[in-house]
């Protein structure tokens, strides 16, 4: 609304500088029948200006509007841009969360096989050897041991070889450090 009250105002000047020659003729005229002579002279002077008077006010106009124009619509687009901006952060968002709920709602249903007992074969026996390692542990060995045999066995003969590293029952670990 600013923008349109200075574009209107933009009129004034051009037509105040138009007349501005007219003002020089009426500084000098007096005596009797001056009004009369300067209303003769403002109406010619006038009809003489007027076109170009029009022309000269409707172009700072229009250059004013334009200008006016050009900043509403850099207005706009940035407003536009930045509600782009929100709405594709929103459906990225969006997105994710979907993404995620998938993920969690699979991780939730193998969860709630397992405990109700129906236990999927999650490793294919054709996809690894016998005393093969996953994760470090060992799966199965060739005499048919489940991998907490093994281990306990190792761990028995490991103890039996280094007698100054034995912990029974009733020691501590800060027993078997301090024995050290």
């Amino acid at each position: 609304m600013k923008l349109q009250r200075s574009a209107n105002r933009e009129f004034i000047p051009i037509i105040v500088s138009t007349m501005h020659a007219v003002k020089a003729v009426y500084a000098d005229t007096s005596g009797v029948g001056c009004f009369r002579c300067m209303k003769d002279h403002m109406k010619n002077h006038i009809n003489d200006q007027r076109d170009i008077m029009f022309k000269d006010a409707t172009k700072a106009v229009k250059g004013h509007l334009n200008k006016m124009c050009s900043n509403l619509e850099q207005s706009m687009e940035n407003k536009v841009d930045h509600i782009f901006g929100f709405t594709q952060m929103d459906y990225v968002k969006k997105e994710l969360r979907d993404q995620i709920k998938a993920l969690l709602m699979d991780v939730d249903t193998q969860f709630k096989n397992t405990a109700n007992g129906e236990y999927q074969n999650l490793v294919d026996e054709d996809d690894f050897d016998a005393g093969e390692l996953i994760d470090g542990i060992i799966v199965d060995d060739e005499d048919g041991e489940d991998a907490f045999e093994s281990a306990d066995e190792e761990s028995k003969d490991d103890s039996e070889g280094d007698p100054g590293l034995e912990v029974g029952p009733d020691m501590d670990v800060d027993d078997v450090a301090s024995d050290e």
